[in-house]
């Protein structure tokens, strides 16, 4: 039975593709549904989660930079601390 049937999944698939965005793009335009946009993370990959049409979860993503475990702190610390 597709989530759909069965009122939503308790998983989700992530897979790292050549090119995220052409993915994303062609999912939305087969009647995906966005869940998260696409976006650079702070980690080095760029992802975005859609549902597609029968319910299933997917974040896809593209590793688009190596990030030192340094810099990847410091880059985390900026998106969780509040200005002052």
């Amino acid at each position: 039975k597709s989530p759909q049937t069965l009122g939503g999944t308790a998983c989700l698939t992530m897979i790292y593709l050549p090119d995220v965005d052409a993915c994303f793009a062609r999912a939305l335009a087969a009647g995906a549904k966005q869940i998260k946009a696409l976006r650079d993370e702070f980690y080095g990959d760029r992802t975005g989660t859609f549902a597609d049409p029968f319910g299933h979860l997917w974040t896809v993503a593209t590793h688009v930079e190596d990030v030192t475990r340094e810099e990847m702190q410091r880059r985390m610390e900026k998106l969780t601390s509040k200005p002052a």
